[in-house]
């Protein structure tokens, strides 16, 4: 099992991480934009955004961890070896969900901390709103 999420992780971290800047660039752009107005991270704009933004970028982690494996006979390769299919599937969720969650976490975290500091937001801040 490890070896099935060692090499998922090698493979799908190169579309993480430029999906982790896209969604931290976007999360800075809204937040600079609703800054102005006092609204923090919890804007209806930031909302409305991120909801649209993170089911996308997870859709494509999930499509691009299995695309490339379906051309060249990758996929008869993987599945001859000496590991069950539910395995595979389940290597395959586990680093897609965790890239996801790293990707999208780590952005919103820095938004939230810099959302926190007086003097960014003209609004009043409390933890229970990230």
């Amino acid at each position: 099992m490890r070896a099935i999420l060692w090499k998922e992780l090698r493979e799908t971290i190169r579309w993480a991480i430029p999906g982790m800047l896209i969604i931290g660039l976007t999360m800075a752009y809204i937040l600079m934009e609703n800054a102005r107005g006092g609204h923090s991270i919890a804007s209806r704009d930031f909302f409305d955004t991120m909801a649209i933004i993170c089911p996308i970028f997870g859709a494509a982690i999930g499509f691009l961890q299995v695309i490339f494996e379906s051309r060249q006979g990758y996929w008869a390769l993987l599945t001859h070896r000496p590991m069950s299919r539910r395995k595979i599937f389940l290597g395959k969720s586990i680093t897609g969900l965790s890239l996801y969650f790293l990707a999208t976490l780590i952005p919103f975290l820095i938004a939230a901390i810099w959302s926190s500091i007086p003097g960014n937001v003209a609004g009043p801040f409390r933890w229970g709103m990230a």
